[in-house]
């Protein structure tokens, strides 16, 4: 798995806040039968995600699920 974020910092009033994060997950599984399971899985994380919950900033998580090549 791997994961990158982005954060807009804007100034409301005079004071600096993230404003909106973005999470870019990608997962690699063994096989094309599990990406239904690795989806559900990513999305159930993202809603129990104690950090992402506590934030006052919009979160919006991107994920893909790769098969790798069994080759």
């Amino acid at each position: 798995m791997s994961c990158a974020v982005e954060g807009m910092l804007e100034r409301v009033g005079r004071i600096p806040w993230f404003t909106h994060f973005e999470i870019n997950a990608e997962l690699r599984i063994g096989d094309s039968g599990s990406r239904g399971k690795a989806e559900r899985c990513l999305e159930k994380a993202d809603r129990a995600y104690l950090i992402t919950t506590s934030l006052k900033a919009e979160t919006t998580l991107l994920f893909q699920a790769e098969v790798l090549d069994s080759a």
